[in-house]
């Protein structure tokens, strides 16, 4: 037995927890609070109830992240296809950052095993984006 307990952090991502119950082998993980105190339990089976979701849920949860890309990032006809949690995007966006933005925005969906990028993008540009929902 440790003397050293392993925990995460209440508001760490989920794949955190993930990474660190796979390499220690954890079936469980213990939750705290900034201060170090106990708020609960993850178990394997939460983890996967965040991974085992629906096409039609992540395909609604990344519509809504399509439509706001098309209104501030000036996408348009984007499209998400999703099978199996593998995520095929088609449309067009006018420069290059705002592509990527929206890439890593659909990437960060829990639940998204893979990216297919079928996304155009008109010209590039340099400046990063980030594209908050």
């Amino acid at each position: 037995m440790s003397r050293e307990v392993t925990s995460v952090q209440a508001d760490s991502p989920i794949a955190l927890a993930a990474r660190e119950m796979h390499a220690r082998g954890f079936k469980r993980l213990p939750v705290v609070d900034a201060e170090g105190r106990l708020v609960g339990i993850v178990s394997r089976g939460d983890l996967l109830k965040v991974f085992l979701r629906s096409d039609n849920e992540l395909r609604a949860e990344i519509r809504r992240i399509l439509d706001h890309a098309e209104r501030t990032l000036g996408g348009s006809a984007l499209s998400p296809f999703v099978t199996g949690g593998v995520v095929e995007l088609t449309g067009t966006f006018n420069k290059k950052n705002q592509l990527e933005a929206t890439l890593r925005a659909v990437a960060g969906v829990d639940g998204v095993v893979g990216i297919r990028n079928r996304m155009v993008y008109e010209t590039d540009a340099a400046e990063f984006l980030s594209l908050s929902v």
